[in-house]
């Protein structure tokens, strides 16, 4: 288990938890949602930014350790 046990118990039944994990669902999903549309939008129109790939990847990353942080959260906490 990715959690332990007492931790798992803890945040068993726990309204706040629910709230934070599905925040960070949402969270997650807009981080995904706003980086897909900006490396659309480099692809269209190009940039000289040299950083834009690494931006892109990290928010890519960011986004979807949000999602399964906030989707483990949600499992632990029913």
């Amino acid at each position: 288990m990715f959690l332990s046990e007492n931790l798992a118990s803890l945040l068993k039944g726990s309204v706040i938890g629910r709230v934070s994990a599905v925040v960070l669902v949402v969270l997650g999903l807009v981080e995904l949602l706003l980086s897909i549309k900006y490396s659309k939008q480099i692809l269209q129109k190009g940039t000289q930014n040299g950083f834009a790939p690494i931006s892109i990847a990290s928010s890519l990353f960011f986004g979807l350790v949000l999602l399964v942080v906030g989707i483990m959260l949600l499992i632990a906490t029913f």
